[in-house]
C-alpha cells in the first residue's frame, strides 16, 4: 500500500476510509438526511465523488453506529421529460406556468 492519500482513478472503497478526508461537511450533511429519511437519492455529475462519499465515508459510519445497510444501487436513465418540467414549474416563484411550459408538457 502507498503512502499517498489518493486512490487514483478508482472509488475509495470502505477499507479506504482511513484515507477518505477533506468532504466532512457533505458526509455530515448526508448522513443526517440518512436517518432523517427513510430513501435519499445521491445525484451528481460523473466524476463528483458520489460513490466515495458512499462508500469510504457514510457506509462506514452508518455502519459504525449499528444501522443494517444495504449495497448501494445505481439509477441509470433520464427523468421523463414532463417530470422534468412539471419540477421546473414546481419551483417557479410566482405559481405562474410559462406558455412554453405547458406547451412541452404532454396531452392527456
Amino acid at each position: 500500500m502507498s503512502d499517498s492519500p489518493f486512490v487514483g482513478p478508482r472509488p475509495f472503497e470502505t477499507e479506504d476510509r482511513d484515507r477518505f478526508f477533506g468532504r466532512t461537511r457533505e458526509l455530515e450533511e448526508l448522513f443526517s438526511l440518512i436517518i432523517a429519511h427513510r430513501a435519499v437519492l445521491v445525484y451528481a455529475q460523473s466524476g463528483a465523488g458520489k460513490t466515495s462519499l458512499l462508500k469510504a465515508g457514510v457506509i462506514p459510519r452508518l455502519a459504525q453506529q449499528a444501522y443494517k445497510v444495504l449495497p448501494p444501487a445505481r439509477v441509470h436513465g433520464l427523468l421523463p421529460a414532463d417530470l422534468t418540467i412539471r419540477r421546473k414549474m414546481r419551483a417557479d416563484d410566482t405559481g405562474r406556468v410559462s406558455q412554453d411550459a405547458r406547451a412541452a408538457l404532454p396531452t392527456r
